[in-house]
């Protein structure tokens, strides 16, 4: 078993419904039902009629894969974002105002080089850059996890669109 797309024929409806009509609608002129005129205003409408299947693109679809796009650029960015706050994270500064990592920082403090007050103060700096880190760090997978989504949802519309899907076996 196996799936195949199905196209739908343009032009329009089911060529029987419409010979079925215009059967029905010939049966009323031949018993006098209708007059020859109201017969062909009444047959043209049947031809003129547009058929179900013969619809705009959907404009839906063209959104989700808008969106899809858009998603996948916040995903880099948080890739990106991600990369800068790990560096910052875990970034050792020796410079002349003695910043210096959170890493070094604890163990100077349980050495003793270091007041409480110091340390918890460059703590509390580390834990507020961590947040930051783990929200890019997380946050690009939902983001990419919406991106697949709307991915999706455009393609079954497409699908849809397109005539649906046929199982052949």
């Amino acid at each position: 078993m196996f799936f195949a797309i199905c196209k739908t024929k343009k032009g329009g409806e089911n060529l029987s419904t419409k010979y079925d009509e215009l059967e029905k609608l010939k049966e009323l002129k031949d018993s006098g039902a209708i007059s020859q005129e109201e017969f062909e205003i009444e047959k043209n409408k049947i031809f003129n009629r547009k058929s179900v299947n013969e619809k705009k693109p959907c404009k839906k679809v063209k959104l989700f894969f808008l969106l899809t796009i858009i998603f996948l650029i916040i995903t880099v960015v948080f890739w990106g974002l991600e990369v800068y706050w790990s560096n910052v994270l875990y970034d050792v500064d020796f410079g002349e105002n003695g910043n210096y990592g959170y890493f070094l920082a604890t163990l100077d403090y349980e050495d003793g080089l270091i007041s409480r007050t110091e340390y918890k103060e460059i703590e509390k700096e580390y834990l507020k850059t961590e947040n930051i880190y783990h929200f890019f760090k997380y946050g690009k997978f939902v983001v990419l996890g919406f991106s697949v989504i709307f991915l999706a949802t455009g393609s079954i519309l497409k699908i849809k669109e397109k005539g649906g899907i046929e199982i052949v076996n």
